[in-house]
């Protein structure tokens, strides 16, 4: 799910190679502060912010999270530039904290799904 996350920004069926990251940056809206995306357990999601008040600003937002819901292409030269990048996020959580919080899950999520 991670990976498709990264994915999603990269390339969809309407908006390939970073398309949807140029079209937000038109309208102001930077990648980072203003496009992102996150990962859960059980959810996955996107945030794009956009000017509210500009009919044609929210359909390509929606525009936008359609193809990410339903068209990411994830070619293979998509997933290997991404992999790397998932994995050192991966990586860089591994720290006590995290550990820490496994081992809680394992005993507050213990005969659950989680």
């Amino acid at each position: 799910a991670h990976l498709l996350e990264h994915l999603a920004f990269r390339g969809t069926r309407d908006f390939p190679d970073f398309a949807a990251v140029k079209a937000l940056e038109r309208l102001g809206s930077s990648f980072g502060p203003h496009q992102n995306a996150y990962t859960g357990t059980d959810e996955t999601v996107y945030q794009l912010q956009v000017p509210s008040d500009d009919p044609e600003a929210m359909d390509l937002a929606f525009q936008i999270l359609a193809n990410f819901a339903y068209h990411i292409t994830a070619r293979d030269d998509e997933v290997d530039a991404e992999r790397p990048i998932v994995w050192e996020e991966w990586r860089q959580r591994q720290g006590a904290a995290w550990r820490n919080c496994v081992h809680e899950w394992k005993t507050l999520y213990s005969g659950s799904q989680y």
